[in-house]
């Protein structure tokens, strides 16, 4: 769980889509206990997620942009 933005979240194994999603809390109705262990996550997929979960966008670039400016204009 984190608190980001005023807002908690859950980042955790989603097995409807089979990938890793955030979760904000507020928006859970319904949790329960299950018997069954969770599975470990490479770390690979760890780093990949939460290098991008958290700021002003998510997920993966789809465009890049270079900005250049003068040496007045920059300061």
């Amino acid at each position: 769980m984190i608190h980001y933005r005023e807002t908690w979240y859950l980042d955790a194994w989603d097995e409807l889509r089979d990938a890793l999603r955030t979760f904000s809390i507020d928006r859970i109705r319904k949790t329960s206990v299950l018997e069954e262990v969770a599975p470990d996550l490479p770390g690979d997929l760890l780093n990949e997620h939460f290098a991008t979960a958290y700021g002003i966008f998510g997920g993966e670039a789809d465009q890049v942009a270079v900005l250049k400016f003068t040496t007045e204009r920059s300061r």
